[in-house]
């Protein structure tokens, strides 16, 4: 071999062994990182500590904030709040060593986040119910790690947390109304973190690791070999016998939809129908034709309906409660419902009813109609608010003086001014088909709440304005 042959092939050698170093190294990176119970980066790095540096000083200011008011409900709700956050930090430390978690381990990967919100219990008869209400909805920003669209999600539970929001804000409280502003400047740090970070969602290691077992309270680690019942080490099995047989694992269970459709193709699809047979036909009973419906089955509940079957009813209602009034479960009574002996400090609550006709006599501080349906209301002067939450169909009547009104969730409102009414002002979220009539004359002129909006930008400034299918 000739002296130039020689030294092509010692470059070889070299290049070939310095390749099969860097192979090395990429082959060695994916196995720490997937290795079980790896500990997250030192020192709070990557989307965890990014997330660390930009909210901490957000919760401080609401901590601050919430012990300024001195209000117990507000300080432990803002606590609450807190741990949902610093929850959702140890989620992100888990996406630089772990695979994205599947549908069936969320739950286990969320299982501190979603135990912080479960210590959430709003008192909608309670003083700081809407103070409750903004805590909760700012917890639901939480929620952001599992959406495609972090930012846009931050942005919808800012403005869901302003209905209740404004309401505290109403108050006129100072301490109560900073309390507010830095819960949303709070969730607005939120979403700027999230269009920097993670734009279009949480990035996960392809090659990591399990994210049950190294999620807060998973089973983590190698584990410990088996004991007996003494809780000794278990006997060694005996020598030639070979490595024990794994069982064969147990299907995952289905989540979700993949529930439904696997119970649906399950064995025979059409083992649970029910046959018709001839008596059961119309066409060939005459019995039946001429009730013209076939008749319920004796002893069978008939279904639920309307949003006032949301949940199980208790015995009507009507009465005083801690000075308050209370009217509930009341469907189609035999006679309208009068409060005559009300006064201006008492609130009125009325909830779960149908088809009642209710006459509040008198002045009254407020008044909220929640989860009602065709329910009417006629109330005289009311200090602070008329307000209906989950109704459907419900008409609200006035004969004195009401400043306010607020509807959330609602649909098929229809309000009645007086003429002292007039300047009433509207606060709508998530409702339609509401309309308002004011007196005109001897009659009266129906306006219908506007539910469409045209947004632009104008001079860098977004402009929202009533959709023109409103202008007539």
């Amino acid at each position: 071999i000739s002296s130039g042959m020689a030294a092509y092939l010692q470059q070889l050698e070299s290049i070939v062994k310095r390749l099969e170093k860097v192979a090395d190294t990429i082959d060695a990176k994916p196995q720490l990182s997937a290795a079980a119970g790896a500990p997250p980066p030192a020192g709070g790095s990557g989307l965890a500590g990014s997330f660390g540096t930009a909210i901490s000083p957000q919760l401080a200011a609401v901590n601050a904030a919430a012990q300024a008011t001195g209000a117990a409900a507000i300080i432990s709700g803002s606590e609450v709040f807190a741990k949902a956050v610093n929850a959702t930090k140890d989620v992100l430390s888990l996406t630089a060593t772990c695979k994205k978690p599947g549908d069936t381990q969320w739950q286990q990967v969320l299982k501190d986040v979603m135990a912080a919100t479960k210590e959430l219990n709003p008192d909608n008869r309670s003083e700081f119910f809407d103070h409750q209400k903004v805590v909760s909805e700012a917890c639901g920003v939480c929620m952001f790690v599992v959406n495609p669209a972090p930012a846009d999600h931050c942005q919808n539970q800012l403005e869901s947390l302003d209905f209740h929001g404004i309401k505290v804000m109403r108050r006129g409280v100072q301490s109560e109304k900073d309390w507010v502003q830095a819960v949303k400047k709070c969730l607005s740090e939120m979403k700027s973190w999230c269009s920097e970070n993670c734009k279009m969602g949480l990035t996960w290691n392809a090659n990591g690791a399990d994210p049950t077992t190294a999620a807060p309270g998973g089973g983590a680690g190698k584990s410990a070999p088996p004991k007996g019942k003494s809780g000794a080490p278990g006997k060694a099995p005996p020598k030639g016998a070979g490595p024990p047989k794994a069982a064969p694992a147990a299907a995952p269970a289905a989540a979700g939809m993949a529930a439904v459709f696997a119970d649906i193709t399950q064995g025979d699809v059409t083992s649970g129908l029910k046959k018709v047979t001839a008596d059961m036909q119309t066409h060939k009973n005459t019995d039946l034709r001429a009730g013209a419906t076939v008749a319920a089955k004796t002893g069978a509940a008939a279904p639920a309906r309307g949003a006032a079957a949301a949940k199980a009813r208790g015995p009507p209602k009507c009465c005083t409660e801690r000075g308050n009034w209370v009217v509930e479960n009341y469907d189609k009574p035999a006679e309208m419902l009068t409060l005559d002996e009300v006064n201006m400090k008492q609130l009125v609550y009325v909830s779960f009813c149908r088809n009642a006709t209710i006459k509040v006599s008198g002045k009254i501080k407020s008044i909220t109609l929640d989860t009602c349906e065709k329910v009417n209301v006629v109330v005289h002067d009311v200090v602070s608010s008329v307000e209906l939450v989950n109704c459907e169909r419900c008409q609200v009547q006035t004969t004195g003086v009401v400043p306010t009104f607020a509807i959330d969730k609602s649909n098929g409102v229809q309000v009645y001014l007086s003429e002292a009414s007039k300047e009433a002002v509207f606060t709508t979220s998530k409702s339609s088909e509401m309309n308002v009539n004011i007196p005109v004359g001897d009659e009266m002129a129906e306006t219908p709440i506007p539910e469409q909006f045209v947004s632009r930008f104008v001079n860098g400034k977004l402009q929202t304005t009533v959709s023109e299918l409103y202008s007539g």
